[in-house]
């Protein structure tokens, strides 16, 4: 999502993963290193490049 203000940590990101078989855990990093949030949406980012990674938990 585009930022509204340029100083502010007013972004999002949303996934939406399909085809998984078992229980999904997220692991997300971004400009500042990883991010303790653990679930497939984010808010309150500031600008940069974020990075998520996806684990199946049934094919891990």
């Amino acid at each position: 999502t585009p930022m509204n203000c340029s100083n502010g940590p007013d972004g999002a990101i949303s996934l939406s993963v399909s085809g998984a078989s078992g229980q999904l855990a997220y692991s997300w990093s971004g400009p500042e290193g990883a991010i303790s949030q653990h679930s497939a949406q984010l808010s309150g980012l500031g600008a940069g490049n974020y990075c998520a990674t996806v684990t199946d938990g049934m094919y891990g």
